[in-house]
């Protein structure tokens, strides 16, 4: 793996930005611009990828994580984009997102310990 570092920054900065995307409620009520939506869906896929890069850190105290799930999310947000299933995806947003930004946080506050 990689510096563990990079994936948790590239992490960190996936996760401002889908805060920031979603914050005003336009996306989830359908009123974002194609732009808008193409940002976010190309956020949560870079997220997802970085997360599964640091499956090796998470895995030894996370083992709850259904990672053939996330990996398959992935995927479908690359591949299906044409058969999107928006009400999965905001499931992911309200209960997934907030717990892999905790996750993150753990892993960011290990490392700078480490340094």
């Amino acid at each position: 793996m990689k510096n563990p570092r990079l994936y948790i920054c590239h992490c960190q900065v996936a996760l401002a930005r889908i805060r920031e995307i979603t914050l005003d409620g336009r996306l989830r009520r359908g009123e974002a611009t194609w732009v808008e939506e193409e940002a976010f869906l190309r956020t949560m896929h870079t997220l997802l990828e970085s997360f599964t890069s640091l499956q090796s850190l998470v895995s030894r105290d996370h083992h709850d994580i259904d990672w053939p799930g996330l990996t398959g999310f992935r995927g479908a947000l690359v591949h299906q984009y044409l058969e999107l299933e928006w009400d999965l995806i905001w499931d992911v947003v309200d209960h997934e997102i907030p717990r892999l930004a905790a996750i993150i946080d753990e892993l960011a506050q290990e490392q700078e310990r480490r340094r």
